[in-house]
């Protein structure tokens, strides 16, 4: 039987009140980095700011023990 351990990591949108903008190639070199270490990306959700702008984003990852 497979088992997996889990990372969370939390990516911060640009230092503006209100949030909302993340850069492409931030998100990708993140991405690419915990893949680089046998991470899959198995998730991303947003968390939001006032108004409902995205103030980050949660990326969920797993790779096999």
């Amino acid at each position: 039987m497979k088992t997996f351990e889990y990372k969370t990591v939390n990516l911060n949108s640009d230092n503006s009140i209100l949030g909302g903008k993340f850069i492409c190639e931030d998100v990708d070199q993140a991405i690419n980095k915990y893949g680089a270490e046998g991470w899959e990306l198995v998730s991303v959700v947003p968390s939001n700011k006032v108004l409902g702008e995205t103030g980050n984003l949660i990326l969920f990852f797993k790779r096999e023990k």
